[in-house]
């Protein structure tokens, strides 16, 4: 916890951390001292005790944790604050894939920074489930409207599975996405 700069980081990682192990420990009936957390290939940290196994994903922005479990998918989560960018537009040509910019596009100035936020998470929340985090382009691959608040992600690289998105707002300023692998069914 030495790499953190401001005390308020370190801080907020201690107690993020803490609370998620007092989180696994109940979800697994454990006591606290029986979690044991390794890092995938990409350093993304997993829990696996006996044939248990439980997924993860933290995220933070100001001053909210959200937490995302799931005993069988694979689950990334990600949340931030909305605050006024004045360069969303800049970031989205330059960053996003052309399909997302081209709907980007067709939305309303009064909607755009909206967009942004919900494209911004379900795209972390993807590279946070995969475990690439921004190691990987934001561009190599695409988030597609299914209905409402639910979305499928269009990656060549993960075509033996299903990357389904819900994104949805919390309080009036933070917009989160919760990402999760189905395998293909049929196919």
């Amino acid at each position: 916890m030495n790499s953190f700069y401001f005390e308020k980081d370190k801080e907020r990682f201690a107690i993020t951390h803490g609370l998620l192990r007092i989180l696994i420990s109940k979800y697994l009936n454990l006591s606290n001292n029986e979690i044991k957390f390794e890092k995938d290939l990409y350093g993304k940290p997993k829990v696996i005790i006996d044939d248990r196994n439980i997924n993860f994903n933290i995220s933070h922005s100001n001053n909210l944790i959200a937490f995302a479990f799931s005993n069988s998918a694979t689950i990334g989560i990600d949340v931030e604050y909305n605050k006024n960018i004045n360069d969303f537009n800049d970031i989205v040509a330059n960053y996003f894939h052309e399909l997302e910019i081209e709907n980007f596009n067709k939305v309303s100035n009064l909607k755009k920074q909206d967009i942004f936020y919900r494209y911004w998470t379900q795209k972390e929340a993807f590279l946070k489930a995969t475990g690439e985090g921004l190691n990987r382009s934001l561009s190599s691959f695409y988030i597609q409207n299914k209905f409402d608040n639910y979305y499928k992600v269009n990656d060549e690289n993960y075509s033996g599975y299903i990357w389904n998105i819900i994104s949805f707002n919390i309080l009036d300023n933070y917009t989160a996405s919760i990402c999760f692998k189905h395998d293909k069914l049929g196919e």
